[in-house]
């Protein structure tokens, strides 16, 4: 998978988790033991999502590690992005499908 193909599985997990808690912490070791990726792949998905204000989270690791990061949540701007049809084509080049609701499979809800 690429970044961004990478980056809408961990959206999705994201969004899910905060339609249901309305706030969410989500550290590297989550999303390790949810998506089982590499450190440097869980980094470049986080950075991706993180660099394009959809979601809000601490600094990263440039060196590719698991580090001290967490994601404390979405962005106006990320709500927008998974909502919006063509928003969120725009900056994943993929669609979705009802309104809120990817096409993508998001692994994380199949465990």
């Amino acid at each position: 998978m690429g970044i961004k193909e990478d980056s809408v599985e961990l959206l999705g997990y994201v969004y899910k988790r905060y339609k249901e808690k309305n706030e969410i912490y989500i550290d590297p070791q989550d999303i390790n033991d949810t998506f089982e990726w590499e450190p440097g792949r869980v980094n470049r998905a986080v950075k991706y999502l993180y660099d394009e204000k959809i979601i809000k989270a601490s600094l990263l690791d440039p060196q590719g590690k698991l580090h001290d990061f967490w994601i404390e949540g979405l962005t106006s701007k990320g709500i927008k992005t998974i909502e919006d049809e063509k928003t969120f084509k725009n900056t994943f080049g993929v669609e979705v499908g009802v309104p809120g609701v990817l096409k993508a499979t998001w692994k994380a809800e199949e465990k």
